[in-house]
């Protein structure tokens, strides 16, 4: 009966797995590492493939969506966009200023506790992303001024400028 169970438990190791050590042997590991790197290879290779593919994709979608975005650089939408964010930007830099004052005025100065990190943070971000709004409104007024002729110019499709011709006869 003792034999029998010894013989059993050898017969439930997998072939190849030595019983003593349970580990696997030397041409097992190599078959394994073989089929890891194969499996890496095809992994990049399914990546490249893949990234092609969506490379081609988002070309496409460029080219066939670029005509319709133009409708959205009409001064119908331009205008009132531009003028929406130079007016926030504006209102965020007035009311940190003014907000500045308060904190800063003789009858506040008993109660005034100094700003943490966090607050002091949000103030820069506000003030920064303000100011970079304002920069961008003007460098698109100026931009488009530049191409176009003007900077409240309704812009045709496609936008190309006619030159007039002169010839001297």
């Amino acid at each position: 009966m003792h034999t029998l169970q010894n013989d059993e438990k050898q017969d439930s190791y997998p072939r190849g797995v030595e019983a003593a050590s349970g580990r696997p042997k030397k041409s097992q590991v190599l078959l394994g590492l073989g089929s890891l790197t194969l499996a890496t290879i095809e992994a990049i290779c399914l990546i490249f493939v893949t990234a092609n593919g969506v490379a081609l994709l988002l070309g496409g979608a460029s080219i066939a969506f670029a005509q319709a975005v133009v409708v959205f650089h009409s001064a119908a939408i331009r205008i009132p966009l531009l003028s929406l964010a130079t007016i926030g930007a504006m209102l965020n830099l007035w009311l940190l200023f003014n907000a500045w004052r308060l904190r800063s005025a003789p009858s506040a100065r008993w109660r005034r506790k100094p700003l943490d990190k966090k607050e002091r943070r949000r103030i820069i971000v506000v003030a920064t992303l303000s100011i970079l709004t304002l920069a961008f409104v003007a460098t698109e007024l100026f931009l488009h001024h530049r191409f176009h002729g003007s900077s409240f110019a309704r812009v045709s499709i496609p936008s190309v400028r006619i030159e007039p011709t002169f010839v001297s006869t």
